[in-house]
């Protein structure tokens, strides 16, 4: 059992949204997309704190709310995965996982509500479909 099979077996989980696509890049193009603050700032959130290392603090701020949280797992070029929370009680890990395929590379994301105890309001599956929207955009961007 592996660290993320461990946080999410100290919680009941009780919801979990999956997405995927296919980005118009290649999978080092796709990594900046999902691993660098800036990047995930112009897709993810409005403001990003990370660092893609393994235990390192994270923080994102959407639409105004602050969701401090923590990097769970990280394979180089491959795969992150972190925690947020919206609220105490309201933990989320979030897996962004990219993997070869024709025509660029696709992303999956995972996320899965963490209960601690709280009732929670519903994850929003049209969050995910707007910013993988949003990433598919970022793709297509050639940088220098």
């Amino acid at each position: 059992m592996d660290a993320i099979d461990e946080l999410i077996e100290r919680f009941e989980q009780v919801e979990r949204v999956e997405r995927e696509t296919v980005l118009d890049a290649d999978e080092e193009r796709a990594w900046e997309a999902i691993s660098d603050p800036a990047e995930l700032e112009r897709w993810l959130a409005d403001e990003v704190d990370l660092e893609p290392v393994e235990g390192a603090p994270a923080r994102f701020e959407v639409d105004g709310e602050e969701r401090p949280g923590r990097v769970e797992r990280v394979v180089e070029g491959r795969e992150l995965a972190f925690t947020w929370s919206r609220a105490p009680g309201e933990e989320s890990l979030v897996e962004l996982v990219l993997a070869p395929c024709v025509g660029g590379t696709r992303i999956s994301v995972v996320e899965t509500r963490l209960r601690t105890g709280a009732d929670a309001p519903p994850l929003l599956m049209s969050g995910w479909d707007d910013g993988l929207r949003g990433l598919r955009r970022l793709a297509h961007l050639v940088f220098a």
